[in-house]
């Protein structure tokens, strides 16, 4: 009966203390202030996006070149075709299709002018990678 009363009484004691910290409410938190009434503005017109920078343009004239001077449609120049290349001109300097490429303005188109004119080589396809097969277990002997 002792223990019983001690009990109720620690357990009483328990209740009264922490009854006013759980009635206690927290702070009022002031309301959040209205931003003050603009007056009205005429529409803001939309901003325009940024343009985009735009990929690297083939030189003018490159695609002409080479469908007329490419005979194996490889899209790149061999040896002889580059050859072509400079003797045509060399035979036309006034040729508005090469006269461009002609930096030096000697008449010929040499090597290092003849390098501005080159497609570059296509890009190789990425190889796919192999599927690795599952090992089989050994067998121990």
């Amino acid at each position: 009966m002792k223990l019983r009363t001690t009990l109720v009484r620690l357990l009483l004691c328990a209740v009264g203390f922490l009854s006013p910290v759980a009635m206690a409410e927290a702070p009022a938190k002031p309301a959040p202030k209205a931003p003050p009434a603009k007056p009205q503005a005429k529409p803001q017109p939309k901003p325009q996006p940024k343009p985009q920078p735009k990929p690297e343009a083939k030189p003018a004239g490159q695609a002409e070149i080479l469908k007329k001077y490419d005979l194996d449609h490889s899209k790149t120049f061999n040896v002889t075709e580059a050859r072509t290349i400079q003797d045509a001109y060399a035979a036309n300097p006034q040729d508005p299709l090469l006269k461009k490429y002609d930096t030096d303005k000697n008449g010929k188109i040499s090597d290092a002018e003849f390098m501005k004119i080159t497609p570059p080589p296509p890009t190789p396809k990425k190889p796919k990678p192999a599927a690795k097969k599952p090992q089989k277990p050994q067998k121990k002997k």
